[in-house]
């Protein structure tokens, strides 16, 4: 009887291990299986997929392997984060900036400056001017929009989100019969030839078909046969990312230097090695974990017979990638047309002085861009004009065009630099009022100034003669040789 249950119970037992088996088998064969199957990545939709144009454009060059409007939420988000990306840009717009540039009307009509300068009060362009600049370098173009006041003939500009310029998702009259692509509708015949911008949403909806005569668009790194811009930054971010991630490595091996460890070696019985660490033990935190004291800075050990202590680091030879940061960076620099210490704040490396010479490629570069810009201030400022023409406030044949005045960039010698414009202007080559735009000065405020300094001047000593009689040796007359005379 006993044998028979001894063998009923070790057929079940060995039944159970067969169906464990069988369940174990069955696991990681559908484990197997599920790892064959490809998964999207999840994070797939934030990295520029290389070898196809995403875009929902069909004209798109095939060299631009990289989604639009994917890029203008990177670049935006990467401006607002990194430290890199936000120094590449605002220092450029700061050099090519500066203060801004002096614009002066060529008509000898002064109310053609008055409208100019109203324009400048009323849509605050000294602040307006600047987010232009950076918008264009982050964006890759600047979309500007006119709206203009009918009963007054003034102008007010606005920004154009970049983003917000897309294919409409239904077809419209005007979409029909142009070459609509990238948000922006053209003639089918020639791609320069731009008719309407699509203000839209994100799903696509139409908000605004715009016509492209209020519309000023201003785009870099493009062709002309381009639609849109290309951001100032995207070519730098790669390089950027992986200089970060160096950075991150370097942090985690400075961590791992500095961790030091104390050996006790002990030498003697097992009893002898648990009795110095219960010793040791300051505080039970549960019934298998025991925390031991640790030594107090500045600690003295004194070692008994048997006992050796001994400090250990870890022996991480990593001298040789010291330099692989600055590689990147300079890769960086060499991009972008700037110099190292522009982009680190480190001028270790370099003299600030001869960084800022006329021949240095940094200020070409500069000097580049603000040629760049004159073009659409000169556009910007006929079009505010024109509408005061067309509204009856100046005449018809008004002069609409402007000189630019850019602050100067090179102020390595500012004495050797007048006392070449004194020259000119004795020779009558420069004009006083050139010089002071040079000067980043405005030639009716300066003129205004020096005439009311020379008028106080005037009644404060009038014709600058002295207030009291005085011999030819400086010194005043007696009160009787006054008489006398």
């Amino acid at each position: 009887m006993l044998f028979e249950k001894y063998r009923t119970n070790k057929k079940l037992e060995i039944a159970r291990m067969n169906l464990d088996l069988t369940q174990i088998n069955a696991a990681d064969k559908f484990i197997s299986e599920a790892n064959r199957i490809v998964r999207p990545d999840a994070d797939d939709a934030k990295w520029f997929k290389t070898g196809e144009v995403t875009s929902s454009s069909d004209d798109a060059p095939s060299f631009l392997n990289y989604d639009h409007y994917q890029m203008l939420e990177e670049v935006f988000k990467k401006y607002h984060t990194n430290l890199f990306a936000r120094a590449i840009v605002r220092n450029l717009s700061k050099f090519i900036l500066g203060k801004g540039p002096t614009i002066k009307a060529r008509s000898d009509n002064k109310k053609v400056q008055d409208y100019w300068n109203l324009f400048v009060k009323n849509n605050k362009w000294s602040l307006r001017e600047k987010e232009l600049v950076i918008r264009a370098f982050r964006d890759g173009e600047v979309l500007l929009r006119k709206f203009v006041n009918t009963t007054s003939g003034d102008t007010s500009i606005r920004f154009l989100k970049a983003n917000s310029i897309r294919n409409p998702s239904k077809d419209t009259d005007k979409k029909k019969s142009e070459n609509v692509t990238f948000g922006i509708g053209t003639n089918p015949e020639d791609i320069e030839d731009i008719k309407t911008y699509y203000q839209c949403n994100a799903d696509g909806s139409l908000v605004k078909a715009i016509d492209a005569s209020e519309v000023i668009h201003i785009k870099i790194l493009a062709d002309s046969d381009m639609k849109r811009g290309v951001s100032f930054m995207l070519s730098a971010l790669p390089m950027i990312q992986k200089y970060l991630s160096w950075l991150d490595d370097r942090i985690v091996l400075n961590q791992i230097r500095s961790a030091i460890a104390l050996v006790r070696t002990v030498k003697g019985t097992s009893g002898t090695v648990g009795s110095i660490r219960d010793a040791q033990i300051s505080e039970v935190q549960d019934s298998d974990t025991n925390k031991q004291k640790a030594f107090k800075r500045g600690t003295v050990l004194t070692a008994s017979r048997g006992i050796e202590y001994s400090m250990l680091s870890p022996n991480i030879q990593a001298s040789d990638v010291k330099d692989d940061g600055r590689a990147m960076l300079l890769a960086v620099c060499a991009g972008m047309g700037m110099p190292e210490m522009f982009l680190t704040a480190d001028f270790s490396n370099a003299n600030y002085s001869s960084s800022m010479v006329a021949q240095n490629p940094f200020v070409r570069e500069i000097e580049d861009w603000q040629d760049f810009f004159t073009y659409y201030y000169k556009v910007l400022f006929s079009d505010v004009i024109n509408v005061y023409i067309e509204h009856g406030d100046l005449p018809n044949n008004t002069n609409v065009d402007c000189e630019i005045e850019w602050p100067p960039l090179i102020l390595a010698d500012i004495l050797k630099n007048n006392q070449a414009r004194e020259v000119q202007h004795r020779n009558k080559i420069l004009s006083k009022t050139t010089w002071q735009k040079k000067e980043a000065l405005d030639p009716d405020i300066e003129k205004k100034n020096m005439e009311e300094e020379q008028e106080m001047d005037i009644y404060k000593t009038p014709f600058n003669m002295p207030t009291s009689p005085t011999n030819q040796f400086g010194s005043e007359f007696e009160d009787d040789y006054e008489d006398e005379e």
